[in-house]
Protein backbone atom coordinates (compact mmCIF):
# COMPACT_ATOMS: atom_id res chain seq x y z
CA UNK A 1 0.00 0.00 0.00
CA UNK A 2 2.68 2.54 1.05
CA UNK A 3 4.18 1.44 -1.90
CA UNK A 4 1.36 2.55 -4.15
CA UNK A 5 0.80 5.84 -2.34
CA UNK A 6 4.77 7.24 -3.41
CA UNK A 7 4.21 5.98 -6.87
CA UNK A 8 0.92 8.38 -6.87
CA UNK A 9 2.68 11.10 -5.74
CA UNK A 10 5.56 10.47 -7.91
CA UNK A 11 2.98 10.90 -10.88
CA UNK A 12 1.96 14.21 -9.20
CA UNK A 13 5.46 15.62 -9.06
CA UNK A 14 5.60 14.56 -12.84
CA UNK A 15 2.41 16.83 -13.46
CA UNK A 16 3.53 19.95 -11.34
CA UNK A 17 7.22 19.35 -13.71
CA UNK A 18 4.94 19.62 -17.20
CA UNK A 19 6.04 15.60 -17.87
CA UNK A 20 2.51 14.25 -17.39
CA UNK A 21 -0.42 16.04 -18.28
CA UNK A 22 -2.88 15.48 -16.20
CA UNK A 23 -3.37 14.84 -12.26
CA UNK A 24 -3.54 11.98 -10.55
CA UNK A 25 -7.33 11.00 -9.73
CA UNK A 26 -5.95 10.16 -6.37
CA UNK A 27 -5.56 13.87 -5.33
CA UNK A 28 -8.65 14.90 -7.12
CA UNK A 29 -11.23 12.53 -4.94
CA UNK A 30 -9.40 13.89 -1.92
CA UNK A 31 -10.96 17.91 -2.45
CA UNK A 32 -13.99 18.21 0.11
CA UNK A 33 -17.38 18.87 -1.64
CA UNK A 34 -19.04 22.21 0.00
CA UNK A 35 -22.62 21.58 -2.27
CA UNK A 36 -23.85 24.84 -2.93
CA UNK A 37 -24.87 24.33 -6.44
CA UNK A 38 -28.21 24.68 -8.50
CA UNK A 39 -30.76 21.86 -9.55
CA UNK A 40 -30.55 20.07 -13.00
CA UNK A 41 -32.13 21.34 -15.90
CA UNK A 42 -32.86 20.03 -19.52
CA UNK A 43 -31.59 22.11 -22.57
CA UNK A 44 -32.60 19.82 -25.13
CA UNK A 45 -34.40 22.23 -26.90
CA UNK A 46 -31.94 25.26 -26.90
CA UNK A 47 -31.35 26.51 -30.14
CA UNK A 48 -28.14 27.57 -29.51
CA UNK A 49 -26.53 24.44 -29.26
CA UNK A 50 -26.47 20.84 -31.08
CA UNK A 51 -26.92 17.51 -29.25
CA UNK A 52 -25.87 13.84 -30.68
CA UNK A 53 -28.80 11.66 -32.21
CA UNK A 54 -28.15 10.05 -28.89
CA UNK A 55 -28.91 12.74 -26.80
CA UNK A 56 -31.73 13.66 -28.78
CA UNK A 57 -33.40 10.08 -28.38
CA UNK A 58 -33.13 10.16 -25.10
CA UNK A 59 -34.78 13.37 -24.67
CA UNK A 60 -32.96 15.41 -22.52
CA UNK A 61 -29.81 16.77 -21.99
CA UNK A 62 -29.13 17.69 -17.82
CA UNK A 63 -26.82 20.38 -16.51
CA UNK A 64 -26.63 22.34 -13.80
CA UNK A 65 -28.52 25.50 -13.91
CA UNK A 66 -25.24 27.68 -13.24
CA UNK A 67 -23.71 26.42 -16.35
CA UNK A 68 -26.66 27.32 -18.83
CA UNK A 69 -25.48 31.25 -18.89
CA UNK A 70 -22.17 29.74 -19.17
CA UNK A 71 -22.90 27.89 -22.04
CA UNK A 72 -24.87 30.58 -23.80
CA UNK A 73 -21.35 32.66 -23.55
CA UNK A 74 -19.27 30.10 -24.55
CA UNK A 75 -21.44 29.72 -27.40
CA UNK A 76 -21.43 33.36 -28.64
CA UNK A 77 -17.77 33.75 -28.49
CA UNK A 78 -17.18 31.17 -31.15
CA UNK A 79 -16.90 32.62 -34.84
CA UNK A 80 -19.81 33.35 -36.62
CA UNK A 81 -22.11 30.55 -37.30
CA UNK A 82 -20.07 28.16 -35.41
CA UNK A 83 -22.22 26.45 -32.60
CA UNK A 84 -21.71 23.74 -29.75
CA UNK A 85 -22.19 20.21 -30.08
CA UNK A 86 -22.74 18.38 -26.97
CA UNK A 87 -22.71 14.35 -26.65
CA UNK A 88 -22.65 13.99 -22.47
CA UNK A 89 -23.95 16.06 -20.12
CA UNK A 90 -25.34 14.69 -16.77
CA UNK A 91 -25.51 11.09 -16.20
CA UNK A 92 -26.60 9.03 -13.25
CA UNK A 93 -24.22 6.73 -11.51
CA UNK A 94 -26.58 4.02 -12.83
CA UNK A 95 -25.98 4.79 -16.24
CA UNK A 96 -22.09 4.96 -16.09
CA UNK A 97 -22.46 1.29 -14.37
CA UNK A 98 -23.44 0.68 -18.14
CA UNK A 99 -20.82 2.04 -19.68
CA UNK A 100 -18.69 0.03 -17.70
CA UNK A 101 -20.14 -3.18 -17.91
CA UNK A 102 -20.04 -2.51 -21.78
CA UNK A 103 -16.54 -2.09 -21.67
CA UNK A 104 -15.98 -5.06 -19.56
CA UNK A 105 -17.81 -7.37 -21.33
CA UNK A 106 -16.16 -6.19 -24.90
CA UNK A 107 -13.09 -6.49 -23.41
CA UNK A 108 -14.25 -9.84 -22.18
CA UNK A 109 -14.64 -11.20 -25.41
CA UNK A 110 -12.24 -9.82 -27.61
CA UNK A 111 -9.39 -11.33 -24.77
CA UNK A 112 -10.86 -14.79 -24.16
CA UNK A 113 -8.56 -16.22 -20.97
CA UNK A 114 -7.34 -12.65 -19.78
CA UNK A 115 -7.79 -12.51 -16.01
CA UNK A 116 -10.24 -9.96 -14.80
CA UNK A 117 -8.02 -8.09 -13.11
CA UNK A 118 -5.88 -7.37 -16.21
CA UNK A 119 -9.61 -6.97 -18.11
CA UNK A 120 -10.43 -4.13 -15.51
CA UNK A 121 -7.09 -2.39 -15.30
CA UNK A 122 -7.39 -2.12 -19.35
CA UNK A 123 -11.00 -0.79 -19.38
CA UNK A 124 -10.14 1.73 -16.46
CA UNK A 125 -8.08 3.71 -19.19
CA UNK A 126 -11.05 4.42 -21.33
CA UNK A 127 -13.78 4.70 -18.69
CA UNK A 128 -14.35 5.44 -15.08
CA UNK A 129 -15.00 2.74 -12.74
CA UNK A 130 -18.55 3.79 -10.69
CA UNK A 131 -17.34 0.82 -8.05
CA UNK A 132 -15.06 3.61 -6.27
CA UNK A 133 -17.78 7.09 -6.67
CA UNK A 134 -19.05 9.24 -8.46
CA UNK A 135 -17.12 10.99 -11.62
CA UNK A 136 -17.75 14.41 -13.01
CA UNK A 137 -20.74 13.78 -14.91
CA UNK A 138 -22.71 12.26 -12.19
CA UNK A 139 -22.59 16.15 -10.56
CA UNK A 140 -24.04 17.42 -13.90
CA UNK A 141 -21.28 19.83 -14.07
CA UNK A 142 -19.35 18.37 -17.08
CA UNK A 143 -20.29 18.13 -20.77
CA UNK A 144 -18.45 16.70 -23.48
CA UNK A 145 -18.58 18.81 -26.30
CA UNK A 146 -16.90 19.69 -29.59
CA UNK A 147 -17.60 22.39 -32.52
CA UNK A 148 -20.08 22.62 -35.68
CA UNK A 149 -20.11 24.97 -38.95
CA UNK A 150 -22.63 26.87 -39.95
CA UNK A 151 -23.39 23.55 -41.98
CA UNK A 152 -23.64 21.60 -39.47
CA UNK A 153 -20.36 19.91 -40.21
CA UNK A 154 -18.10 19.15 -37.20
CA UNK A 155 -14.62 20.90 -36.66
CA UNK A 156 -11.12 18.73 -37.53
CA UNK A 157 -10.28 18.00 -34.13
CA UNK A 158 -7.08 15.85 -35.04
CA UNK A 159 -9.38 12.95 -33.23
CA UNK A 160 -13.11 11.89 -32.81
CA UNK A 161 -14.98 13.00 -29.97
CA UNK A 162 -14.47 10.72 -26.91
CA UNK A 163 -11.54 8.91 -28.83
CA UNK A 164 -9.48 7.78 -25.78
CA UNK A 165 -5.53 8.00 -26.68
CA UNK A 166 -2.62 10.07 -26.37
CA UNK A 167 -4.10 11.79 -29.43
CA UNK A 168 -6.96 12.95 -27.36
CA UNK A 169 -4.48 15.03 -25.52
CA UNK A 170 -5.18 18.35 -25.44
CA UNK A 171 -1.64 19.94 -26.20
CA UNK A 172 -0.70 16.92 -28.06
CA UNK A 173 1.91 18.31 -30.41
CA UNK A 174 1.62 15.88 -33.75
CA UNK A 175 -1.67 17.34 -35.17
CA UNK A 176 -2.15 19.73 -37.98
CA UNK A 177 -2.44 23.63 -37.51
CA UNK A 178 -6.10 23.52 -38.72
CA UNK A 179 -6.86 20.93 -36.09
CA UNK A 180 -4.58 22.54 -33.08
CA UNK A 181 -6.13 26.09 -34.50
CA UNK A 182 -9.85 24.66 -33.53
CA UNK A 183 -8.68 23.11 -30.42
CA UNK A 184 -7.58 26.78 -29.59
CA UNK A 185 -11.12 28.01 -30.76
CA UNK A 186 -12.94 25.56 -28.65
CA UNK A 187 -10.79 26.43 -25.57
CA UNK A 188 -10.71 29.71 -25.81
CA UNK A 189 -14.62 29.82 -25.40
CA UNK A 190 -14.87 27.37 -22.92
CA UNK A 191 -12.29 29.20 -21.00
CA UNK A 192 -13.55 32.51 -20.99
CA UNK A 193 -17.27 31.42 -19.95
CA UNK A 194 -15.20 29.39 -16.87
CA UNK A 195 -15.16 25.88 -17.44
CA UNK A 196 -12.03 24.10 -16.82
CA UNK A 197 -10.84 21.30 -19.46
CA UNK A 198 -9.67 17.93 -18.23
CA UNK A 199 -6.05 18.11 -20.36
CA UNK A 200 -6.08 14.30 -21.11
CA UNK A 201 -9.50 15.02 -23.31
CA UNK A 202 -9.99 17.77 -25.78
CA UNK A 203 -13.75 17.61 -25.67
CA UNK A 204 -13.94 17.68 -21.96
CA UNK A 205 -15.15 20.28 -19.38
CA UNK A 206 -16.08 21.01 -16.45
CA UNK A 207 -17.16 23.45 -13.34
CA UNK A 208 -17.93 23.55 -9.81
CA UNK A 209 -16.52 19.58 -9.66
CA UNK A 210 -13.41 18.05 -7.62
CA UNK A 211 -11.93 18.11 -11.38
CA UNK A 212 -12.98 21.80 -11.82
CA UNK A 213 -11.37 22.46 -8.08
CA UNK A 214 -8.28 20.67 -8.40
CA UNK A 215 -6.94 22.35 -11.83
CA UNK A 216 -8.51 26.07 -10.61
CA UNK A 217 -6.93 25.72 -7.05
CA UNK A 218 -10.31 26.15 -5.55
CA UNK A 219 -10.26 24.89 -1.95
CA UNK A 220 -13.50 22.77 -2.26
CA UNK A 221 -15.99 21.83 -5.29
CA UNK A 222 -19.07 22.81 -5.31
CA UNK A 223 -21.08 20.03 -6.83
CA UNK A 224 -21.73 16.75 -5.64
CA UNK A 225 -23.29 13.83 -6.87
CA UNK A 226 -27.28 14.26 -7.76
CA UNK A 227 -30.07 12.41 -9.12
CA UNK A 228 -32.61 13.59 -11.20
CA UNK A 229 -36.13 11.73 -11.81
CA UNK A 230 -36.01 13.42 -15.71
CA UNK A 231 -32.83 10.91 -16.79
CA UNK A 232 -34.80 7.89 -17.67
CA UNK A 233 -32.64 4.52 -18.72
CA UNK A 234 -33.53 2.70 -21.70
CA UNK A 235 -35.46 -1.15 -21.14
CA UNK A 236 -31.94 -2.24 -22.71
CA UNK A 237 -29.75 0.11 -19.74
CA UNK A 238 -32.23 -1.44 -17.10
CA UNK A 239 -31.92 -5.11 -18.79
CA UNK A 240 -27.73 -4.97 -18.14
CA UNK A 241 -27.50 -3.65 -14.34
CA UNK A 242 -30.32 -6.41 -13.81
CA UNK A 243 -28.25 -9.04 -15.76
CA UNK A 244 -25.15 -8.10 -13.68
CA UNK A 245 -27.20 -7.45 -10.26
CA UNK A 246 -26.56 -3.86 -10.23
CA UNK A 247 -30.46 -3.44 -10.13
Amino acid sequence: MKTAIIRIYLEYIRYRMGLRSSIPAYFINKICVNALGTSLVNIINDDMFCFDDSVKRRGVFLVRADLVPMLHAASRALPAGYRLFFYHGYRPRLYQWVLWLQKINAARSANPGMPDADIERDVRATVACPKNGYGPHQTGGAVDVTIVDCNGVQLDMGTAPLHLGIESVMNYKNITPVQRNNRKILASAMQQAGFNNYPAEWWHWSYGDQMWAAYQHKPFAIYGEVESPLYILTDEEKQILAQNKII
